[in-house]
């Protein structure tokens, strides 16, 4: 059992300090918004090439409480800009960590 309450969870998602609002749309029923923290990574994949290849690694992390219907396919919005979850990620210890894809 994990030692964090709910409460202690989501001051690591806290809007004002690491974490901002997300959106969250499943294909039927309405959209709802759940604190996260965001990352892009950016990834160089082919270091041999002149130009290289890269790409960025979006998700999000989340309470596993609020997303835990949150599905492949399903939409999410972050500032603005849309992404689809990729993989769902429950950790064990009470959060989630969603991987998406830009839209």
């Amino acid at each position: 059992m994990a030692a964090e309450t709910e409460e202690d969870r989501l001051a690591f998602l806290h809007t004002e300090e690491f974490g901002l609002d997300v959106e969250v749309r499943p294909p039927v029923d309405p959209p709802f918004t759940v604190q996260a923290q965001f990352d892009d990574e950016h990834l160089l994949l082919d270091q041999l090439s002149e130009s290289g290849v890269s790409t960025s690694d979006p998700k999000i992390l989340c309470r596993s409480s609020d997303v835990a219907l949150v599905q492949k396919e399903w939409g999410v919005v972050i500032a603005g800009r849309e992404f689809e979850v990729t993989d769902v990620q429950p950790d064990g210890t009470g959060m989630t960590m969603i991987e998406l894809h830009r839209v």
